[in-house]
């Protein structure tokens, strides 16, 4: 028996020494980016934080990341964007009376802008893999689960980072409100779960999304605190018509990365969406809408007018692109008996961000 506990305590010696080991580097990557931060050198911190991020997976690393990505908006110099918008775009996807779609292979900024300018929107099959769509959903459960857990022990545990609330929020009701009205969706903001976020952020550059909107926007997208979340939708979910940019305001410039990361549209949530480019803001907060930032269904119809109004299927995998000018709403329906998995990523240009929507450089 004798070997057996010797060769016990050995094993978890070894286990603390390597502990140890652990958060003696992660602490020293993170004394160096703060150094470079001083220096104003904060990209070349991020790509620190990040390499040593992918080596240990130090939940510390990942909190660290998503602060520094915060603090790097309001540093970095951001070039004026393009002198006139919507770009200028010819029809790639002609007369449709529905939603235009692509694969990965045909996606880039110019069918990205093609289909917005004229149909409001750009499905992309098979966008990310399905080890990407793995690693997404197992996101959503971890990060769930340790909001749950420290719900359930009445305090502030500073969690594992999976669930450890962003500080960057002003401290205003607004921005309170914003985040209690996502938990209350079954949502997370991906920056409220570190881990989560960096997978966000590795996946929107492997895919090539950041750069195709960059080249979009004419400048270097920025993702957003409170508009980038990590999305289980019950079958029994409410549902609203709305333009985000009712509340976004009319003259930003933005791209939603919406992902679906499980089948829907048939027995599970998807989007119901108005197959058509609109170019402004339609009458909000009436018609039996729920909110004062929401569409009527009567107004929506009209809003739709000839075009098509669409609740498309989606795969593990697909995406949506579009921007805040797009009526959607959640699309829920009788029959509907499984939770729906999806991504949302706003993206939105520097030169007209709205600040209140808390800026994180990609």
């Amino acid at each position: 028996m004798k070997p057996l506990v010797d060769a016990a305590r050995r094993e978890r010696l070894a286990a603390w020494c390597s502990t140890r080991r652990r958060r003696g580097a992660t602490g020293k990557a993170i004394e160096t980016a703060a150094a470079l931060r001083a220096e104003g050198r904060h990209d070349e911190a991020i790509e620190l934080l990040t390499a040593a991020h992918r080596e240990r997976h130090d939940p510390e690393l990942a909190v660290e990341l998503v602060n520094i990505r915060h603090e790097a908006f309001t540093v970095r110099h951001h070039p004026t964007g393009r002198p006139t918008w919507p770009p200028v775009a010819d029809d790639q996807f002609g007369p449709s009376s529905g939603l235009v779609e692509t694969d990965r292979g045909g996606f880039n900024a110019s069918s990205l802008a093609s289909a917005i300018v004229h149909h409001g929107s750009l499905i992309v099959r098979n966008f990310i893999t399905p080890e990407q769509v793995a690693v997404l959903v197992d996101d959503i459960d971890r990060s769930s689960q340790a909001y749950q857990d420290r719900n359930r022990l009445m305090s502030a545990v500073r969690g594992d980072g999976w669930y450890r609330p962003f500080t960057g929020f002003p401290a205003t009701g607004l921005r309170a409100w914003d985040r209690d009205f996502t938990r209350d969706g079954r949502s997370t903001c991906a920056a409220d779960s570190p881990n989560s976020f960096v997978d966000v952020v590795d996946i929107a550059r492997a895919s090539g999304a950041v750069d195709v909107i960059e080249e979009f926007f004419g400048e270097r997208p920025a993702l957003s605190v409170l508009k980038t979340t990590l999305r289980k939708v019950a079958p029994d979910s409410g549902t609203a018509w709305h333009q985000d940019g009712a509340f976004l305001g009319r003259d930003i410039r933005s791209v939603n990365m919406w992902i679906a990361l499980s089948d829907c549209g048939v027995d599970a949530p998807s989007l119901d969406l108005v197959a058509a480019r609109l170019h402004d803001i339609v009458e909000t907060g009436t018609a039996g809408s729920p909110f004062d930032w929401a569409v009527g269904d009567a107004v929506a119809e009209h809003a739709a007018g000839d075009a098509a109004i669409v609740r498309p299927a989606f795969a593990p995998g697909d995406a949506i692109f579009f921007d805040h000018l797009n009526l959607h709403r959640t699309g829920v329906g009788p029959g509907m008996t499984r939770e729906r998995y999806a991504l949302e990523a706003w993206f939105f240009a520097p030169s007209t961000y709205p600040m209140d929507r808390l800026p994180l450089v990609v």
